[in-house]
Protein backbone atom coordinates (compact mmCIF):
# COMPACT_ATOMS: atom_id res chain seq x y z
CA UNK A 1 0.00 0.00 0.00
CA UNK A 2 2.81 2.40 0.86
CA UNK A 3 4.62 1.81 -2.39
CA UNK A 4 1.43 2.64 -4.36
CA UNK A 5 1.09 5.88 -2.43
CA UNK A 6 4.76 6.71 -3.01
CA UNK A 7 4.41 6.05 -6.76
CA UNK A 8 1.35 8.30 -6.87
CA UNK A 9 3.17 11.13 -5.10
CA UNK A 10 6.21 10.70 -7.34
CA UNK A 11 4.08 10.81 -10.49
CA UNK A 12 2.20 13.89 -9.27
CA UNK A 13 5.41 15.70 -8.37
CA UNK A 14 6.96 14.88 -11.73
CA UNK A 15 3.94 16.17 -13.62
CA UNK A 16 3.92 19.38 -11.53
CA UNK A 17 7.62 20.03 -12.17
CA UNK A 18 7.23 19.29 -15.89
CA UNK A 19 4.24 21.59 -16.21
CA UNK A 20 6.02 24.39 -14.36
CA UNK A 21 9.13 23.97 -16.54
CA UNK A 22 6.97 24.06 -19.67
CA UNK A 23 5.26 27.27 -18.56
CA UNK A 24 8.52 29.01 -17.66
CA UNK A 25 10.14 28.16 -20.99
CA UNK A 26 7.11 28.74 -23.18
CA UNK A 27 7.54 31.55 -25.77
CA UNK A 28 5.85 34.82 -24.80
CA UNK A 29 2.37 35.43 -26.05
CA UNK A 30 2.20 37.53 -29.18
CA UNK A 31 1.21 41.18 -28.63
CA UNK A 32 -2.38 42.08 -29.35
CA UNK A 33 -3.04 43.36 -32.84
CA UNK A 34 -2.71 47.10 -33.31
CA UNK A 35 -5.96 48.97 -33.21
CA UNK A 36 -6.52 50.95 -36.34
CA UNK A 37 -7.40 54.60 -35.58
CA UNK A 38 -10.91 55.59 -36.45
CA UNK A 39 -11.13 57.75 -39.55
CA UNK A 40 -11.96 61.40 -39.14
CA UNK A 41 -15.67 61.99 -39.64
CA UNK A 42 -16.53 63.55 -42.96
CA UNK A 43 -17.99 67.03 -43.03
CA UNK A 44 -21.71 66.76 -42.59
CA UNK A 45 -22.54 69.81 -44.67
CA UNK A 46 -21.01 70.94 -47.93
CA UNK A 47 -20.02 74.55 -48.59
CA UNK A 48 -23.03 74.94 -50.87
CA UNK A 49 -25.36 73.62 -48.17
CA UNK A 50 -23.92 75.99 -45.57
CA UNK A 51 -24.45 78.90 -47.93
CA UNK A 52 -28.09 77.91 -48.32
CA UNK A 53 -28.47 77.64 -44.54
CA UNK A 54 -27.06 81.15 -44.09
CA UNK A 55 -30.04 82.57 -45.97
CA UNK A 56 -32.27 81.52 -43.07
CA UNK A 57 -30.54 84.13 -40.90
CA UNK A 58 -32.92 86.63 -42.55
CA UNK A 59 -36.02 84.52 -41.90
CA UNK A 60 -38.94 86.58 -40.54
CA UNK A 61 -39.38 84.10 -37.66
CA UNK A 62 -37.05 84.78 -34.68
CA UNK A 63 -36.90 81.08 -33.71
CA UNK A 64 -35.74 80.16 -37.21
CA UNK A 65 -33.10 82.89 -37.20
CA UNK A 66 -31.74 81.80 -33.83
CA UNK A 67 -31.74 78.11 -34.74
CA UNK A 68 -29.85 78.99 -37.91
CA UNK A 69 -27.23 80.93 -35.96
CA UNK A 70 -26.81 78.09 -33.47
CA UNK A 71 -26.37 75.55 -36.26
CA UNK A 72 -23.81 77.66 -38.10
CA UNK A 73 -21.91 78.17 -34.84
CA UNK A 74 -21.99 74.44 -34.06
CA UNK A 75 -20.64 73.45 -37.49
CA UNK A 76 -17.96 76.16 -37.14
CA UNK A 77 -18.99 78.11 -40.16
CA UNK A 78 -16.30 80.78 -40.73
CA UNK A 79 -19.07 83.36 -41.07
CA UNK A 80 -20.80 82.37 -37.81
CA UNK A 81 -19.09 84.99 -35.62
CA UNK A 82 -19.79 87.73 -38.16
CA UNK A 83 -23.47 86.78 -38.31
CA UNK A 84 -23.70 86.54 -34.51
CA UNK A 85 -22.12 89.99 -34.17
CA UNK A 86 -24.77 91.40 -36.46
CA UNK A 87 -27.60 89.60 -34.66
CA UNK A 88 -26.37 90.61 -31.19
CA UNK A 89 -26.34 94.28 -32.10
CA UNK A 90 -29.18 94.72 -34.57
CA UNK A 91 -31.74 91.89 -34.56
CA UNK A 92 -35.15 93.31 -33.72
CA UNK A 93 -35.99 90.39 -31.40
CA UNK A 94 -34.63 90.70 -27.86
CA UNK A 95 -34.32 86.94 -27.33
CA UNK A 96 -32.26 86.59 -30.50
CA UNK A 97 -29.93 89.35 -29.36
CA UNK A 98 -29.56 87.79 -25.91
CA UNK A 99 -28.89 84.30 -27.27
CA UNK A 100 -26.43 85.66 -29.82
CA UNK A 101 -24.52 87.35 -27.00
CA UNK A 102 -24.47 84.06 -25.07
CA UNK A 103 -22.97 82.28 -28.09
CA UNK A 104 -20.42 84.98 -28.83
CA UNK A 105 -18.86 84.73 -25.38
CA UNK A 106 -18.12 81.03 -26.02
CA UNK A 107 -16.27 81.70 -29.28
CA UNK A 108 -12.78 80.28 -28.76
CA UNK A 109 -9.57 82.17 -29.57
CA UNK A 110 -11.44 85.23 -30.83
CA UNK A 111 -10.18 88.58 -29.44
CA UNK A 112 -12.80 90.89 -28.00
CA UNK A 113 -12.24 93.50 -30.71
CA UNK A 114 -13.55 90.96 -33.22
CA UNK A 115 -16.63 90.39 -31.08
CA UNK A 116 -18.07 93.75 -32.04
CA UNK A 117 -21.59 92.48 -31.35
CA UNK A 118 -20.81 92.46 -27.61
CA UNK A 119 -19.43 95.99 -27.68
CA UNK A 120 -22.27 97.39 -29.79
CA UNK A 121 -24.81 95.70 -27.53
CA UNK A 122 -23.60 97.94 -24.69
CA UNK A 123 -25.73 100.68 -26.24
CA UNK A 124 -28.80 98.49 -26.82
CA UNK A 125 -32.11 100.13 -25.91
CA UNK A 126 -32.96 97.16 -23.65
CA UNK A 127 -31.13 97.26 -20.27
CA UNK A 128 -31.25 93.45 -20.04
CA UNK A 129 -29.25 93.22 -23.25
CA UNK A 130 -26.72 95.75 -22.00
CA UNK A 131 -26.28 93.80 -18.76
CA UNK A 132 -25.95 90.52 -20.67
CA UNK A 133 -23.30 92.06 -22.90
CA UNK A 134 -21.30 93.26 -19.90
CA UNK A 135 -21.46 89.81 -18.33
CA UNK A 136 -20.34 88.23 -21.61
CA UNK A 137 -17.43 90.66 -21.91
CA UNK A 138 -16.45 89.79 -18.35
CA UNK A 139 -16.57 86.08 -19.22
CA UNK A 140 -14.30 86.66 -22.22
CA UNK A 141 -11.97 88.55 -19.89
CA UNK A 142 -10.25 90.64 -22.54
CA UNK A 143 -9.38 94.00 -20.98
CA UNK A 144 -9.18 95.56 -24.46
CA UNK A 145 -12.91 96.19 -24.00
CA UNK A 146 -12.30 98.26 -20.85
CA UNK A 147 -12.89 101.67 -22.50
CA UNK A 148 -16.37 100.64 -23.62
CA UNK A 149 -17.12 99.06 -20.27
CA UNK A 150 -16.04 102.28 -18.55
CA UNK A 151 -18.50 104.21 -20.72
CA UNK A 152 -21.26 101.99 -19.32
CA UNK A 153 -20.59 103.54 -15.91
CA UNK A 154 -22.55 106.54 -17.22
CA UNK A 155 -25.57 104.39 -18.16
CA UNK A 156 -28.95 105.64 -16.98
CA UNK A 157 -29.81 102.24 -15.47
CA UNK A 158 -28.25 101.39 -12.08
CA UNK A 159 -28.20 97.67 -12.90
CA UNK A 160 -26.07 98.38 -15.95
CA UNK A 161 -23.70 100.63 -14.00
CA UNK A 162 -23.35 97.99 -11.29
CA UNK A 163 -22.59 95.29 -13.86
CA UNK A 164 -20.02 97.56 -15.49
CA UNK A 165 -18.25 97.87 -12.14
CA UNK A 166 -18.31 94.11 -11.67
CA UNK A 167 -16.88 93.61 -15.15
CA UNK A 168 -14.03 96.01 -14.48
CA UNK A 169 -13.40 94.13 -11.23
CA UNK A 170 -13.21 90.87 -13.17
CA UNK A 171 -10.65 92.41 -15.53
CA UNK A 172 -8.58 93.39 -12.49
CA UNK A 173 -8.92 89.95 -10.89
CA UNK A 174 -7.78 88.28 -14.11
CA UNK A 175 -4.79 90.61 -14.40
CA UNK A 176 -3.76 89.90 -10.81
CA UNK A 177 -4.08 86.15 -11.40
CA UNK A 178 -1.99 86.38 -14.58
CA UNK A 179 0.70 88.38 -12.80
CA UNK A 180 0.77 85.88 -9.94
CA UNK A 181 1.11 82.99 -12.41
CA UNK A 182 3.93 84.80 -14.21
CA UNK A 183 5.73 85.52 -10.93
CA UNK A 184 5.42 81.86 -9.92
CA UNK A 185 6.80 80.73 -13.28
CA UNK A 186 9.75 83.12 -13.07
CA UNK A 187 10.47 82.02 -9.49
CA UNK A 188 10.45 78.38 -10.56
CA UNK A 189 12.81 79.10 -13.46
CA UNK A 190 15.14 80.99 -11.12
CA UNK A 191 15.19 78.18 -8.57
CA UNK A 192 15.90 75.65 -11.32
CA UNK A 193 18.78 77.79 -12.62
CA UNK A 194 20.23 78.08 -9.09
CA UNK A 195 19.97 74.32 -8.62
CA UNK A 196 21.70 73.64 -11.94
CA UNK A 197 24.53 76.00 -11.00
CA UNK A 198 24.86 74.29 -7.64
CA UNK A 199 24.96 70.86 -9.29
CA UNK A 200 27.71 72.02 -11.68
CA UNK A 201 29.80 73.34 -8.78
CA UNK A 202 29.48 70.04 -6.94
CA UNK A 203 30.51 68.07 -10.05
CA UNK A 204 33.47 70.38 -10.69
CA UNK A 205 34.51 70.13 -7.05
CA UNK A 206 34.60 66.35 -7.27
Amino acid sequence: MRWILALTLLAGSSFYLYDRYRRLNAPPSPPPPAVEPLPEPADLLSVAEIKRIRRSVDDPNPAVRMTTLELLFDVRDPEAVVLLNKAASSDYDTDVRLKSIALLKTAQDVPILKLQGLIKALTDFDPAVRVASLKAIGDVGDAAAAPWVADALKDSEPDVRAEALRTIGRFQDKRVAEQAALAAKLREQYEQAVQRAKDRQERDGN
